[in-house]
């Protein structure tokens, strides 16, 4: 029976069930029948080798292949892991390593072990024909030769745990970022939306949204992204610069540019180039289709020119261009928080204990799962929240109120392929991509006293990305409801003798100014 260890590792290969460990950085230990353990790395003289000390492990970055197989590279001595048998000789001089990529010998299958978090590694031997696994011996750890069987003996083992070190971070949905293009002369510049076009520039100083796009997965087997620009709410889109037949601008005000081309761009993994560099290839535009189909943004080293490589993931990294760019994660107001609104009585009952926030943006948004986007209609005293349906997305710049069933932070992820609401008379006002400055009077969803509503503010700012209704009105609040259901009664309060409180519970001996009263233990809206 196979003695086990108790290992902590940052993140590890779970027991007996195939995890998939595409673009991810890996250390390979062999685990022998009594527990000793030898690691995998490439000595000076570029061989696979194996040691007992486990400081010395190479990291290879592990990529899924065309073949549906696994390659191991590591970038600092630019060799992929093969097959090795110090007792035969394996391919490329038995050296266990190889610079160039062959699918033949540098893909391995990794077969999990039933009941241990190993598995056995396979590929293909030097004659690439017949399949080997990497075996060590128990005395010596020298490699030899064994096939595609598991193999636990006290002399040799083939059980292998995988260390994931670190996963390759592609864009998440509604992540916003700056992407920066890296150059190998250590330059760094910045995407950016300029007067007219997508830009390259310096990195600025300071970060404004015109260097922020947010993200949205649109494919993600074929690794295919949208980024929208936080300044213009556009769609970015491949762009270079060409003095006859030119590309777009780099911008489209919808995810379809035309019947032919899409606003996406497919992330390629460069890993193998430079840790954590991506590559951006996108549909190109031109005039005419002799220069139709993907190809690779390459940004000038010394002009900060854009120019295109055909094709997908033809990345260039030379001493006149660059296509390596990196995703610097920011903040950005796509986030809203959620906050309870009670039993309010402001606020039909319908809606009691849900939790509420005003959103807006300038691009169009799906609503999230979980949560219901509305806009609002105008009616005598009250708003009206319609519901927008979850088919549809939010559309740009438009003011919608967020009704979730608990407090929290939703992510609102841009619009791609979906189709963008109508809002019929919607009287919720955005601030969608700047802070805005609002006179007095308008009202805005916020709490008096415990008392959630919609309630007048003194002149003032908006913060960028909510919603605020723009009116004269002179309530001291605008009660919430649904369609169909029936709000507070409306009365002139004359000399009744009931006792009045307001929403607070405190007693009130003379109204002096519209409301929402309690009298005679009765709602009303005095006007």
């Amino acid at each position: 029976m196979r003695k086990f260890t108790l290992c902590l590792m940052l993140l590890s290969a779970m027991f007996a069930t195939a995890q998939d460990f595409a673009n991810c950085y890996v250390t390979f230990t062999n685990v022998q029948q009594d527990g000793k353990e030898f690691v995998l790395y490439i000595n000076d003289s570029n061989q696979l080798a194996t040691s007992t000390d486990a400081s010395v492990a190479t990291e290879f970055l592990c990529t899924k292949e065309a073949s549906g197989k696994y390659s191991f590279y590591n970038a600092e001595k630019g060799l992929y892991m093969i097959w090795r048998n110090n007792s035969n000789g394996g391919a490329d001089d038995g050296d266990g390593t190889m610079a160039a990529y062959n699918a033949t010998y540098c893909d391995w299958t990794l077969s999990p072990i039933s009941g241990e978090d190993c598995y056995v590694v396979c590929s293909k031997r030097s004659n690439g024909t017949t399949d080997g696994s990497l075996i060590l011996n128990h005395d010596t750890g020298v490699f030899d030769g064994w096939g595609s069987t598991a193999s636990d003996r006290s002399d040799y083992s083939n059980h292998f745990r995988i260390n994931i070190n670190s996963r390759v971070q592609f864009p998440e949905d509604g992540k916003a970022y700056v992407i920066k293009n890296v150059q190998n002369n250590g330059n760094v510049y910045v995407l950016q939306k300029g007067a007219s076009a997508l830009e390259v520039a310096d990195v600025p100083a300071e970060i404004t949204d015109a260097q922020i796009f947010v993200a949205r997965v649109v494919d993600a087997e074929t690794n295919k992204y949208a980024f929208v620009n936080a300044a213009s709410g556009e769609y970015t889109m491949f762009h270079a610069i060409a003095t006859t037949n030119p590309f777009s601008n780099g911008f489209s005000t919808t995810f379809a540019y035309n019947e032919n081309v899409e606003c996406h761009f497919v992330v390629e993994y460069e890993g193998k180039i430079r840790k954590n560099t991506f590559s951006l290839s996108g549909l190109r535009n031109r005039l005419t289709d002799a220069n139709s189909g993907y190809a690779t943004m390459a940004i000038g080293r010394d002009n900060k020119q854009m120019n295109a490589n055909s094709g997908i993931g033809s990345a260039a990294y030379s001493d006149s261009y660059s296509s390596l760019f990196t995703f610097d994660e920011v903040e950005y107001a796509n986030k809203p928080q959620l906050n309870n609104v009670g039993t309010s009585a402001l606020i039909t009952s319908d809606l009691h204990n849900k939790a509420m926030a005003t959103f807006s943006a300038p691009f169009a948004t799906v609503v999230p799962e979980g949560v219901t986007a509305y806009y609002a209609t105008e009616g005598d005293g009250y708003v009206t929240l319609n519901a927008i349906s979850t088919s549809e997305a939010i559309p740009a710049n438009a003011g919608v109120v967020l009704v979730g069933e608990a407090a929290g932070n939703v992510t609102m992820v841009p619009a791609t392929a979906e189709a963008v609401a109508t809002l019929e008379e919607n009287i919720l006002v955005g601030s969608a991509g700047a802070a805005k400055e609002i006179a007095a009077g308008c009202y805005v969803l916020s709490a008096k006293n415990g008392v959630a509503g919609f309630y007048p503010t003194t002149a003032g700012t908006i913060a960028m990305n909510k919603a605020y209704i723009e009116t004269a009105g002179e309530q001291s609040a605008i009660e919430i409801r649904l369609p169909g259901t029936t709000g507070i009664e409306k009365v002139e309060i004359g000399n009744e003798k009931s006792e009045i409180y307001d929403l607070t519970g405190r007693r009130v001996e003379t109204i002096t100014e519209p409301g929402i009263y309690i009298v005679g233990g009765k709602k009303v809206l005095v006007k």
